[in-house]
This record gives C-alpha cells, structure tokens and sequence, in this order.
C-alpha cells in the first residue's frame, strides 16, 4: 500500500489544491498511533447497536460482525455501548460489562484475541 508521500509522487499532474487533497485523502491509509496504540489505518467503523447479546455477554454474532470489520480492513472497530450494570441496559439484549463471570470473560478475550490477530491494534 502506498503512503502519502509515495502516491503524491505516483501523480506528477497534481499540484496546488487538488495535490494538498490527494495528500490528505491518502494519509487515510497511513498508520495512526495513539500514546502506545498503533493503528494499521485511520478508517474507524463508528458503534452500532447490535441488540444480540445473551443476558448482556458477547457471543458469537459479536465475533462475526466485528471480527469481520477487522478482516475488510478497519483500523479501529468499537463495540456498541456497553451497560454497567443490567438496569442499565437499553434492552435485554445489549452488552454488558456488569458480570464478573469466568463465561463472560472469556467471550470478551474470544473477541479481543480475533481482532489482535488481525492486527487492528499493535
């Protein structure tokens, strides 16, 4: 993948305005680090409510839609709200992070593992 230096210079013709654009449409691509979070792209998909949780835990449904924001090339995917306690939730089938729960735990590693793998963080 180009930088944006690199694809600045792919495109000789561009100069003044329409180059300081393509500048900054492709730093798009370029990497993001926050304090020690290196993001692979500045492309972020925004929180949705996904009402699919069981009783607050994420489960596979969550794996599969974030995970696969990750594999399409996303550098920064965020869950949907998440409650902090079960009255707070919107409905019953939000996510939590009310349950201090081995099951529940290991849901949210299952997620946080995925997505490492597809190295959306560093």
């Amino acid at each position: 993948m180009l930088g944006s230096t690199q694809a600045a210079a792919a495109i000789p013709e561009a100069t003044g305005a329409d180059a300081r654009r393509l500048n900054a449409a492709m730093r798009l691509f370029d990497p993001l680090t926050i304090r020690d979070v290196t993001m692979r792209n500045r492309i972020a998909v925004s929180p949705m409510c996904e009402y699919s949780s069981n009783d607050g835990f994420a489960n596979d449904w969550h794996f599969v839609h974030l995970g696969s924001r990750a594999v399409g090339g996303a550098g920064l995917v965020l869950t949907e709200a998440a409650a902090v306690t079960a009255d707070g939730r919107i409905s019953p089938a939000d996510l939590g992070i009310y349950a201090d729960d081995v099951g529940a735990r290991a849901a949210e590693q299952k997620l946080e593992d995925a997505l490492r793998l597809e190295a959306l963080v560093r």
